[in-house]
C-alpha cells in the first residue's frame, strides 16, 4: 500500500503574522510575551527578534533573515506530522500545539548562496530564501509541485482537497529493514527494485554502491514478498543498493558515475545494475 509522504504547512508562520497581525496590535503584544530562549536556537541570524518561543507557534529561528555567506532556509523538522496531532504541550509555561516541534527552528541559515537539494527559491518579504520542496522532492518549483523524487519515492500527480493540482512523491510507506547511515532522507522498500537506499549523504560521506545489494547466483530465487512489496530473486532487500561511504574520493575499486543531478560510487565491473 502507498501513502502520502508530506509535511504540513509550507507557508511561513511569519507570513501569517504579517498578514493578520500588522496594525492591529497583536503583533507587538507577541513580541512582548515571555521572553524564553529556543531550546536549540538557530544560529547566523541577522537579528535574534524571532529566535525565541512564541506562544502557539513555538521557535520561529531566523525569520528576519541571515548573516552575510548564510541563506535563510525552511526547517521541514518545525512541522510535526506523525503521532497524536490533537492538542497542545506546554514549554517553560508557553501552549505549543502538537503540530510543532518546540526543538526545531522553523528557519535556519545555511552556509551558501544556494538552495540545498529538496528546496526551492523563494523570497520571505523582501529577503531571498530556501523554501521546502516536500518530502522525498529532490527538486521543483514551489511546495507540492515536485519534478524529482528521491530514490524509493516516485512521482505522483494528484488533486488536493482543495481542488487544487498537485505532483507529489508518494512512497511504499514500508521503510528499508537496513537504512543506511549518515543519510539525508528516509529510505524505503520499492516493488521489484528493493530498498534503493541512499541518494543524498550528509556532509562527507558520499553514495556508494553495496555489491551486496545483488545476491550471488547461488542465493538467487524466484520473486519473493517483503512486506506485501514484490522483490526481484536477484536483489536482497535487507541490503540497501547506496549507503553512504566517508570520505571526499570512492574507495579504491569503486569510479565516480553520473545518475541524474547526483553523484555515485559504483564498484568497477561490467554488469553494472542501471
Amino acid at each position: 500500500m502507498e501513502r502520502w509522504s508530506r509535511h504540513s504547512c509550507p507557508v511561513p508562520v511569519l507570513l501569517a503574522i504579517h498578514a493578520l497581525l500588522w496594525g492591529n496590535g497583536v503583533y507587538t503584544f507577541l513580541l512582548n510575551g515571555p521572553r524564553v530562549k529556543c531550546p536549540h536556537p538557530a544560529t547566523n541570524c541577522l537579528q535574534e527578534t524571532f529566535n525565541r518561543v512564541f506562544e502557539h507557534l513555538g521557535c520561529l529561528g531566523c525569520q528576519s533573515g541571515c548573516q552575510p555567506g548564510y541563506i535563510m532556509t525552511a526547517n521541514p523538522k518545525y512541522h510535526v506530522t506523525e503521532g497524536d496531532l490533537t492538542g497542545s504541550y506546554d514549554y517553560q509555561n508557553i501552549t505549543i500545539p502538537n503540530t510543532r516541534n518546540v526543538s526545531e527552528p522553523e528557519w535556519l541559515c545555511l552556509s551558501g548562496d544556494t538552495c540545498p537539494w529538496g528546496f526551492f527559491s523563494s523570497k520571505i518579504d523582501a529577503t531571498d530564501a530556501c523554501s521546502y520542496c516536500g518530502e522525498g522532492c529532490r527538486s521543483c518549483q514551489s511546495y507540492d509541485n515536485c519534478d524529482h523524487c528521491v530514490m524509493g519515492y516516485k512521482l505522483t500527480k494528484t488533486k488536493l482537497p482543495n481542488g487544487r493540482e498537485a505532483s507529489l512523491c508518494v512512497s511504499s510507506g514500508v521503510e528499508c529493514p537496513s537504512p543506511p547511515d549518515n543519510c539525508e532522507h528516509k529510505t524505503f522498500v520499492s516493488q521489484i527494485v528493493g530498498c534503493q537506499g541512499c541518494m543524498y549523504c550528509k556532509d562527507g560521506y558520499l553514495p556508494t554502491y553495496n555489491p551486496s545489494y545483488r545476491r550471488p547466483p547461488e542465493n538467487q530465487t524466484d520473486m519473493y514478498l517483503y512486506q506485501g512489496i514484490r522483490i526481484t530473486g536477484s536483489l536482497e532487500v535487507m541490503e540497501p543498493r547506496y549507503t553512504c561511504y566517508l570520505g571526499s574520493s570512492c574507495p579504491s575499486g569503486w569510479v565516480n558515475v553520473t545518475r541524474g543531478d547526483f553523484l555515485t560510487c559504483e564498484e568497477i565491473r561490467d554488469d553494472t545494475i542501471g
